[in-house]
């Protein structure tokens, strides 16, 4: 089951205080579906975000969910930063951190993410906005500017209600 009592004290505690607004990396291991291999995403860690947000309406907040943070595939120093399951050898799409923005398979797997969410979240009135990254311009390899150009657009169609954004 899912412990988010932390959170619902904090987000109690922010509310009472007149906050009304949150961010949440969904890709922190706590509410992260694509933990275990590329491309297949969790119900239990699904259930955990609608419970989340559940939490955060019963408090008066909306909550802006950012995708994704990561900034190599396992290569890099700061393992917080790396999300290996994308590398090809291990049953992702992606050689390389370039091929992840630039790769059409990855790119196509990123939009069905996209998609994914949509089904679950994409009228939830508590969600104020989706971000597609924290700080793209950290990630170093790939044209992750051509990749925004791509991806905000197929954000705004799949979340028409919802400010679409990404973070540099």
């Amino acid at each position: 089951g899912s412990d988010l009592a932390g959170m619902e004290q904090w987000m109690q505690q922010l509310g009472t205080n007149g906050g009304n607004f949150i961010r949440v990396w969904l890709s922190n291991p706590f509410f992260d579906v694509e933990a275990q291999r590329s491309g297949q995403y969790d119900p239990a860690k699904a259930q955990r975000i609608a419970d989340m947000l559940a939490v955060a309406r019963k408090n008066g907040l909306r909550v802006k969910l950012c995708l994704e943070h990561f900034r190599h595939l396992g290569e890099g120093r700061q393992t917080w930063a790396g999300k290996p399951l994308h590398q090809v050898a291990n049953g992702g799409t992606a050689t390389n951190i370039a091929d992840f923005f630039n790769g059409e398979r990855s790119r196509d797997l990123f939009k069905r993410k996209l998609t994914w969410y949509a089904d679950r979240f994409g009228n939830n009135p508590t969600i104020f906005g989706w971000e597609l990254w924290n700080e793209v311009n950290a990630v170093s390899g790939g044209d992750y500017m051509q990749w925004t150009a791509v991806m905000l657009p197929e954000l705004q169609r799949l979340f028409p209600s919802n400010l679409c954004m990404q973070s540099l």
